[in-house]
């Protein structure tokens, strides 16, 4: 077989189908499952009686998922939205076409309630990391939480149920969430990307969030080329309706997420030559402030060690987290400082790849005809390193953290982290939707004890940063690192390797 992103490999009578990757997605993560609605996928059949190139046939493409009958004869595959029944063979999306216009179903809710919660204590039982469920008699368990199962109102109750009976094994990753929840309908609210208060009865932009107009997902609404707003100016009516005195401004940006909107505004709170511009809102100011706030920080932290130290923060062990580190390391690696603050860090699986980079030594420098010298490995830094946590450091961020202890990469600052180390990946899901993550993988050390588990990692300098002191501005536990590396560089300047004499080849060497 040709190599390729190959999975959901089933048996059939004289060998195998197996969902394949289109090639120009090839590299592409991709999670399936019977909701994905994906159209990039094909089906194709490996014969092992056959010998020749026609072993590997292709029967079906644009596809996203697909499930065998229990005979292995026929199949049903999903293609966005559309679904069919098909002969095991060759087959074209549209094929055996199902059509759901007309179907409606009676579900028996208490019925379905005991299901899930059976099949939610079941997930446990046969994918909990210890076998052994941390010592509990687990029937016993389904017995005592089951008695309340006829007493849950709503999918909500039931998820609460769920929750406290697979608490007991006491172990972090833990989830239920999802289902056929009862929601109501929800209006979307345009953000507009600052902190607004109200001054002599009307919003003041007291502050502009800084973004990124480069990446439309980090473009602030008032930086845009050309909109004239500005931090201290007043909002006096938004589409063209006035705001009353100390009226709330959102209302008038009720369902106007992500859309263009009129502005007026004014440098007092009065119409009398006010302006107007238009504006485009956006729906949510995480990823905003999320950049201004590592922004700042690393501002801060070079101006305070007076550019001797670079600062990276890692908001996951994920895709985001790698281009986080990816966009601050390497324009810092040749400080001779560096601090990783995995504060906050949500966790996820790429902790191990960070490492690898943090890692590294140089051997040698290479040194080009014009420019500075550069380390071997390219791009290795050498200088201090140190660390900070807290309390929300989470999941993988905290094996980052207990394997930089390890290493002994430097000084960790801060608090002790969540202290969940048994993992989770994406798992069935129960039949309304609904999910439950049984921890499957646990973490122990060379000495033979588990790691991290409700405990945490332990810092080796203890700063806490008091509520009080946040909402004055303050970190007490970032100043406190960048205290200690400058420290360390004062005491020991990690010495560069001297760059020797270049060689004299004037004179014959032959005796």
């Amino acid at each position: 077989m040709k190599s390729g992103n190959l999975f959901r490999l089933e048996a059939v009578e004289d060998g195998f189908v197996y969902l394949k990757k289109t090639e120009y997605e090839f590299l592409k993560y991709q999670f399936v499952d019977d909701e994905n609605k994906a159209t990039n996928l094909e089906l194709h059949r490996f014969s092992l009686k056959k010998q020749k190139d026609e072993k590997d046939e292709t029967l079906m493409t644009g596809i996203g998922q697909y499930h065998l009958s229990a005979d292995a004869k026929r199949l049903i595959y999903r293609a966005g939205n559309k679904f069919g029944v098909v002969d095991l063979g060759k087959a074209s999306v549209g094929d055996g076409a199902l059509n759901f216009k007309n179907v409606s179903l009676k579900i028996d809710k208490l019925e379905e309630f005991k299901q899930i919660f059976s099949e939610a204590w079941r997930i446990q039982r046969d994918w909990f990391y210890d076998k052994n469920m941390h010592g509990l008699n687990w029937k016993k368990v389904k017995e005592i939480y089951g008695k309340f199962v006829p007493f849950c109102g709503t999918r909500g109750d039931l998820n609460y149920l769920i929750g406290e009976m697979i608490a007991e094994l006491n172990a972090g990753h833990t989830y239920i969430y999802g289902g056929d929840m009862e929601r109501g309908k929800r209006v979307s609210t345009g953000l507009l990307g600052a902190d607004i208060v109200l001054d002599k009865g009307y919003p003041k932009i007291k502050h502009i969030v800084k973004g990124d107009n480069s990446d439309e997902k980090l473009a602030s609404p008032f930086e845009r080329p050309g909109c004239p707003v500005r931090e201290g100016d007043y909002i006096l009516a938004v589409d063209g309706i006035k705001l009353s005195a100390n009226d709330n401004i959102y209302k008038y940006l009720q369902n106007k997420s992500n859309k263009v909107v009129e502005i007026t505004f004014n440098s007092k709170p009065t119409t009398e030559g006010a302006q107007t511009c238009l504006i485009k809102t956006i729906g949510s100011e995480y990823a905003l402030r999320y950049y201004e706030w590592t922004r700042e920080k690393a501002k801060y932290v070079e101006r305070k060690s007076g550019g001797k130290i670079g600062y990276v923060h890692l908001p996951n062990m994920m895709q985001g987290g790698l281009i986080q580190f990816a966009k601050y390391f390497y324009p810092q690696y040749y400080k001779k400082g560096l601090i990783i603050d995995v504060r906050y860090n949500g966790g996820g699986f790429t902790s191990k790849m960070i490492h690898d980079r943090l890692e590294r030594t140089i051997n040698t420098f290479m040194q080009p005809r014009e420019g500075k010298p550069t380390p071997v490995p390219e791009r290795t830094f050498g200088g201090y390193l140190a660390l900070i946590i807290n309390h929300d450091t989470g999941s993988d961020g905290e094996l980052f953290s207990e394997a930089w202890k390890y290493r002994n990469l430097g000084p960790i600052i801060g608090e002790r982290t969540w202290g969940g180390a048994v993992g989770i990946e994406p798992h069935q899901k129960l039949v309304d939707g609904g999910v439950t993550t049984p921890p499957q993988f646990g973490e122990y050390d060379a000495k033979g004890d588990w790691v991290i588990e409700g405990h945490g990692v332990d810092p080796e300098v203890p700063v806490v940063n008091w509520p009080k002191d946040v909402l004055a501005g303050k970190d007490n536990q970032l100043d406190k690192t960048i205290e200690i590396l400058l420290q360390k560089i004062k005491e020991n300047p990690k010495p560069r390797f001297a760059k020797p004499k270049y060689p004299d080849k004037s004179k014959p060497t032959l005796k």
